[in-house]
């Protein structure tokens, strides 16, 4: 049976329900940062960082959407070169789902980019959905 949605009224909320999980101490220690990524993830680890006395960072990243689903993402980049090691196992653990770090990340979304723009008759189907809808002229 599928819990009723949404769970939480909003995203502080989700935050403070998260905090409780996590205020019996798991992965908590002394030098942990909650790290928030803008829009959803802020308002989450403010109210994490509220209830868990923890100090609070924001990370500005640039979600890469699914073409079928734009609420999922299929990835990120962020300025500075940053990479967070260990990721790619991690998620690869907890979702089951294969993943593989770019050895190059900024040049697969220029290339990928390229594809779309000089193939893009074979993706207009895609990309002519709603969630992609041209801009009216």
């Amino acid at each position: 049976m599928q819990p009723p949605y949404p769970l939480w009224v909003n995203r502080y909320a989700a935050g403070l329900a998260l905090a409780e999980v996590f205020s019996k101490g798991a992965g908590i220690s002394t030098n942990t940062l909650l790290l928030a990524l803008p829009r959803g993830g802020v308002p989450v680890a403010a109210a994490m960082a509220s209830q868990l006395h923890l100090p609070l960072a924001t990370w500005s990243v640039r979600k890469i959407a699914d073409p079928a689903q734009s609420e999922v993402a299929i990835g990120a980049i962020a300025g500075g070169g940053a990479m967070v090691r260990g990721i790619c196992d991690l998620i690869s653990h907890e979702t089951g789902i294969l993943t593989h770090v770019a050895e190059d990340p900024l040049l697969c979304v220029v290339n990928g980019c390229g594809m779309v723009l000089e193939d893009y008759k074979r993706l207009e189907r895609v990309l002519d959905t709603p969630d992609f809808a041209r801009p009216a002229n």
